[in-house]
């Protein structure tokens, strides 16, 4: 795992020019390869949140009003990191993720996101993964990406590859 770390650094580290964009590139694609390669994380648990947020006075969007905003919490523990993800939603999206993704997720491997998502794509189809299944996947997903570059040891921009540097 160190000598794995010490080569996702050395190929992570900052670049100049207009080597930047393709340094964050090819770290994900190396990450994303050992991930592939042998690197299986096992989601030991799946925990969620939901926090109701007074506002100080009412907010719009010019659309609604409201006087309160609630956050989703999500984390998900792994290879013994803890990922972080959130959304804004009803709370019926914390009642979704512990009621029907947590459970679902248990003993997958948490570095393969994609299967990951269409897992829980899958598992919302009669429930609707438009709206309220989208916002819970978006948290879970949140998380799982957290987990993962915690797991490699690197920064989830450094993962993902920067849009910009800065």
């Amino acid at each position: 795992k160190k000598s794995l770390r010490g080569k996702m650094f050395r190929l992570c580290k900052r670049r100049t020019g207009t080597m930047r964009a393709l340094a964050g590139r090819i770290c994900m694609g190396a990450i994303e390869s050992a991930a592939r390669t042998g690197t299986r994380v096992e989601i030991d648990a799946v925990s969620v949140d939901a926090y109701t947020i007074p506002t100080e006075e009412p907010e719009s969007d010019g659309t609604l009003e409201w006087r309160a905003t609630t956050l989703i919490v999500v984390h998900v523990s792994a290879g013994g990191v803890r990922g972080f993800g959130y959304t804004y939603a009803d709370r019926a999206a914390a009642v979704l993720i512990a009621g029907k993704l947590a459970p679902l997720l248990q003993r997958q491997d948490a570095n393969d996101i994609p299967a990951r998502y269409d897992d829980m794509a899958r598992e919302l189809r009669n429930v609707g993964v438009p709206g309220l299944g989208a916002m819970a996947m978006s948290a879970v997903d949140a998380a799982l990406w957290d987990a993962k570059a915690k797991h490699f040891g690197v920064p989830l921009a450094t993962l993902l590859g920067r849009a910009r540097q800065g």
